[in-house]
């Protein structure tokens, strides 16, 4: 395993990296609190890849075999849910890996499809920017930014997620935090 060292200042760019995850990191959002974070969030070159090496934190692990939502209850779907907490909580790898899952289900050319695709390439922006790789986390913040838009073009929210807010938070210097949209709200 090759390992990279970053640079204080590019761990600057991204502090929630910095220090490993503690038990009260997480407590004030977790949305699926039965469903832990992993032991370290991985970044490329810094420590073990979750699925590939043996002690990564997923090795060996199935994935997970969702239900698609049919009646769009978003708001419920477990995987969404954690995969918003992994998000959250600045595991973006983590992140993309479960919403890929979905992605794979989702229909083609559907509002739900452009969503989470807009949500995993908003996970590869951050972490591409927190490691210090501007140029793809610049590509990816325009893709996930043109699918966000796409998806919100259907509807306010789409996977129970305000679209068109995180598209525009994701540059912001402070972290875009998602959360789940008001049910009820139009």
């Amino acid at each position: 395993l090759q390992r990279i060292k970053l640079s204080a200042s590019d761990w600057g760019r991204c502090p929630r990296l910095v220090q490993p995850p503690t038990a009260g990191d997480h407590d004030e959002v977790m949305l699926q609190p039965d469903h832990p974070l992993p032991p370290y969030r991985y970044v490329p070159g810094q420590n073990p890849h979750p699925i590939k090496h043996p002690d990564g934190h997923a090795y060996g692990r199935p994935e997970p075999e969702p239900d698609w939502p049919d009646d769009g209850a978003w708001a419920s779907c477990e995987l969404h849910r954690h995969a918003l907490d992994l998000f959250n909580h600045a595991y973006w790898w983590e992140a993309h890996e479960a919403w890929e899952v979905l992605w794979r289900l989702a229909p083609a050319e559907s509002p739900e499809r452009k969503a989470l695709s807009g949500l995993i390439q908003s996970a590869a922006y951050r972490l591409k920017r927190a490691i210090g790789n501007d140029r793809a986390a610049t590509t990816l913040l325009e893709k996930a930014r043109a699918n966000l838009a796409a998806a919100a073009s259907c509807g306010r929210t789409v996977l129970a997620v305000e679209c068109s807010a995180l598209a525009r938070s994701l540059d912001r210097d402070e972290e875009p935090l998602i959360r789940l949209a008001d049910a009820h709200g139009p």
